[in-house]
């Protein structure tokens, strides 16, 4: 996954896309190194370190996303090592969902805006033209379709 999301990251620069970057690409970094990763330095530190009793790494996990305190941590430390990395975990995902539908609604409107602006004289030239050949329209924004699409990448990432 994390190769995915590296893909993501090089697409975002190679587009010079800084709203997928920073709304996208850095909160699901954060999410799955905090989580995921956090998984995985466990289950290589009890592989790595004999434990006369190991902890069970479902029960540090679940305890890590309830907020509950873990009764058999790993070491001195790692329960509010787990803690804070869930705090950044669960930051990381409002960050994948609610800023890139409200950027793209801000730019929709300058572009909209803007173009307001130069339509008078567009209309005089449009005016003393005629007819083209062009299809004369580009594709619809729809605020609540850009919403729900980002709400569908969020869970499933």
């Amino acid at each position: 996954m994390i190769v995915g999301v590296f893909l993501k990251w090089s697409n975002a620069f190679h587009s010079r896309n800084l709203t997928d970057f920073i709304f996208e690409c850095l909160p699901m970094m954060t999410f799955m190194v905090c989580f995921f990763g956090w998984m995985d330095w466990m289950i290589l530190y009890k592989w790595v370190h004999p434990i006369d009793n190991p902890p069970s790494i479902i029960n540090s996990l679940i305890c890590m996303a309830m907020g509950q305190q873990d009764f058999f941590p790993f070491w001195d430390g790692s329960v509010e090592m787990a803690q804070m990395l869930m705090k950044f975990t669960v930051l990381a995902v409002p960050l994948m969902l609610l800023p890139k539908p409200f950027i793209l609604l801000y730019q929709h409107n300058q572009s909209v805006k803007n173009k307001g602006d130069h339509e008078l004289l567009r209309d005089e030239e449009v005016a003393t033209a005629g007819h083209g050949g062009g299809h004369g329209h580009g594709e619809e924004f729809e605020f609540g379709e850009i919403f729900i699409h980002q709400i569908i990448e969020t869970i499933e990432f």
